[in-house]
């Protein structure tokens, strides 16, 4: 699973997330240690990334990923921190 996250504004409680060709605004949220990136989607999937302030033993973030609507499913991995897409620096 591809999932990019950029424009991230915490003050705002904004950023970008674009997968599968997708690209939305979604709510940001910290609670100090973690980013929280909820999407709701119009026809009504609820995604919410969890990007955890822990290292993963390739230096990588760990993440979760959660998206409901007929079905739930939850991914488990990690992230890493890259430049922002071409176009947006």
């Amino acid at each position: 699973m591809g999932l990019a996250l950029f424009d991230i504004s915490v003050p705002d409680a904004s950023a970008t997330s674009r997968s599968a060709g997708r690209t939305s605004s979604v709510s940001v949220r910290s609670d100090q240690s973690n980013l929280y990136f909820l999407d709701g989607q119009s026809d009504g999937v609820i995604s919410l990334t969890t990007v955890f302030a822990q290292m993963t033993a390739t230096g990588r973030l760990k993440a979760v990923h959660t998206r409901t609507g007929q079905v739930a499913e939850q991914f488990y991995g990690d992230c890493g921190i890259a430049k922002p897409p071409s176009g947006r620096e």
